[in-house]
């Protein structure tokens, strides 16, 4: 078995900081789900968020409920309610 077939491919990105402004490299999420990444030059956490075209790049103070990953894990995840 080769070891190619098991390795995935990571992409990056050059994006513009939401706080900062300056382009900050940033690795791509694997899904559509957000993600928090942070700045290069000013190391502020931000969201990346995949759209069908392009991407969202949101300050987490900003983001709605469904594009935070913080406050979707509480409101998707599984619950210990019963």
């Amino acid at each position: 078995m080769s070891n190619s077939a098991v390795a995935t491919k990571v992409s990056s990105k050059d994006v513009q900081c939401p706080y900062c402004k300056q382009a900050t490299s940033i690795e791509m999420p694997e899904n559509y789900a957000p993600v928090y990444r942070y700045c290069t030059s000013c190391n502020a956490k931000f969201i990346v968020e995949r759209l069908a075209i392009g991407l969202q790049i949101l300050k987490p103070e900003e983001a709605p409920c469904d594009s935070d990953p913080d406050c979707r894990d509480i409101e998707m995840g599984d619950s210990d309610e019963q």
